[in-house]
């Protein structure tokens, strides 16, 4: 029996993300209400797709009493926790969730997880790009392109996922088991939402409390915030650099020459990238 069986769940936020956390919620056998700020004629796209679900909906802001009627609510990244509502809610030990950790609830595929300040996206499609180009069959989502619970409703199995992770989506996030970690760097963003860089890098930083020997996280040396995670990690590190790495393992950046110097496993590789257009 599914965990959400005869659940009665709200799902906060109709977005992408809260439309692919209800039709998984509905085919879970759960009980599922939306609700939203926005009019339901500004959603009715989102509305049109799930027709044939028995959804229950609730635009505007219900009072607090209404979301206490729930097993579990299902929060969407755009919305952020750190108000009095969902503090209130957690004090009554109401569980809040997200699309992504429903997903993860279930996936079993390998993942692979890029988060950071800038290059996300650019990082996340070279992977993909690289795998399919390898032979293998790949789902790119989270923050960019499709929800990962769009992944699970498909079935269509891959080889593996490659996920960018916002700090909205790993600030909610209790646990995510990477193969492989990347952080491209870390730099103030968001302070609207994440009130400081150190509650922002604290998100972030999420994605490390996985990660395990198994896993393998790529860290970049040439930012300071990003290079101090090393100490906090306890999977191997592979680094990527403008300068030279030392003995350190990972690849390194020859602006001059047009040359990546890769260091893995006791001996170095060159990669002649004139030529090539990223």
């Amino acid at each position: 029996m599914s965990t959400y069986q005869n659940k009665k769940v709200l799902v906060v936020g109709f977005g992408l993300s809260g439309i692919s956390a209800s039709k998984f919620l509905c085919q879970q056998g759960a009980q599922v209400y939306v609700t939203d700020k926005k009019s339901r004629s500004s959603l009715e796209p989102g509305i049109a797709s799930c027709a044939a679900l028995p959804l229950h909906y609730e635009f505007g802001e219900p009072p607090q009493a209404f979301y206490e009627d729930f097993d579990c609510i299902v929060v969407s990244p755009g919305v952020s926790l750190k108000t009095p509502l969902f503090q209130s809610l957690q004090e009554k030990k109401i569980r809040l969730t997200s699309e992504l950790e429903l997903a993860l609830e279930v996936i079993q595929e390998p993942l692979i997880a890029i988060t950071g300040t800038n290059g996300k996206s650019t990082t996340t499609c070279l992977i993909s790009h690289m795998l399919e180009a390898s032979g293998k069959s790949v789902f790119t989502g989270g923050n960019i392109g499709k929800p990962v619970l769009d992944y699970v409703l498909e079935g269509k199995k891959a080889d593996v996922l490659v996920l960018e992770l916002s700090s909205f989506q790993l600030e909610r996030l209790s646990l995510i088991r990477p193969k492989l970690a990347v952080f491209t760097n870390l730099e103030e963003d968001h302070l609207d939402r994440h009130e400081s860089f150190e509650t922002y890098i604290a998100a972030k930083k999420r994605l490390l409390l996985g990660c395990d020997e198994q896993t393998s996280v790529i860290l970049n040396r040439d930012c300071p915030k990003t290079a101090e995670l090393a100490q906090q990690c306890h999977s191997p590190i592979l680094w990527f650099s403008k300068g030279k790495l030392g003995t350190s393992l990972g690849a390194s950046w020859d602006a001059t020459q047009k040359k990546v110097t890769a260091q893995l496993q006791g001996q170095q590789e060159y990669y002649d990238l004139l030529g090539f257009h990223l």
